[in-house]
């Protein structure tokens, strides 16, 4: 992804690691989110249109994030934290 980091470890260790978005990637990363929340939704529905039940909104928005990490929510909370 273009994202930089070192580490140093004393001692022997396990490090698990996502990074899913940073600076150089962060438009790739919206419109992969968009993408799939929009396959989600065709999958629960069969529409090519959002949802307009408000728990069918929800149901897509938490298999995005089980399948992503993040749903669309918390990655714009997270714009607005980095911002």
């Amino acid at each position: 992804t273009g994202w930089y980091h070192q580490v140093w470890n004393d001692e022997d260790a396990l490090s698990i690691n996502q990074n899913w978005g940073n600076g150089a990637s962060i438009l790739w990363t919206a419109v992969t989110l968009r993408r799939d929340l929009w396959r989600v939704q065709f999958l629960l529905t069969g529409e090519h249109t959002a949802p307009s039940d408000a728990d069918m909104q929800e149901s897509a928005q938490r298999v995005l994030r089980m399948n992503q990490r993040v749903d669309l929510p918390g990655f714009v909370a997270f714009l607005r934290r980095v911002a």
